[in-house]
């Protein structure tokens, strides 16, 4: 998934989903930025 800033500026979103034994997505960690430097969010899904 690729999403552009405004003219000339590129990121790249990474979006996983975290499940538990059941296979029930529990939330999604995201992952912005060229990879070394990217910033990671974990998202909770509101149960």
């Amino acid at each position: 998934m690729r999403t552009e800033y405004g003219p000339g500026r590129r990121n790249d979103l990474t979006l996983k989903l975290r499940r538990d034994a059941r296979g029930a997505v529990v939330g999604m960690k995201i992952r912005e930025g060229n990879g070394s430097t990217g910033a990671r969010y974990y998202v909770p899904r509101p149960s």
